[in-house]
């Protein structure tokens, strides 16, 4: 499987977040490059330590969205996902509502 390649410069991976998310606040004002660069890593490491688990479709579903700039938003509302919760959780495609949501239909 081939993996988009994040720019090598510092300078150059910021201009190139700005650049690929697509909603009006970018990533790159509440999550850093490197967190950013770290969150890839975790995601792309689940993936090849576990290729065939729930673990690495939900981490592939992540990147997709990182390489359709939709990364850090909510797949169901669309509202941004807090960087903490992106930080805890690299996989996770609900803001905190929406899967308050979920959880609550799953339980009834």
């Amino acid at each position: 499987m081939a993996i988009n390649r994040w720019p090598s410069l510092p300078g150059s991976l910021l201009c190139w977040l700005k650049n690929n998310f697509k909603k009006d606040v970018s990533m790159s004002e509440s999550l850093s490059a490197q967190q950013l660069l770290r969150i890839r890593s975790k995601l792309e490491t689940v993936v090849a330590e576990q290729p065939d688990s729930r673990a690495a479709t939900s981490a592939n579903a992540a990147l997709q969205r990182m390489r359709s700039g939709e990364y850090g938003y909510c797949i169901e509302c669309g509202d941004e996902i807090s960087a903490a919760r992106l930080a805890a959780k690299p996989d996770v495609a609900l803001c905190v509502d929406c899967q308050a949501l979920k959880d609550e239909e799953e339980d009834a």
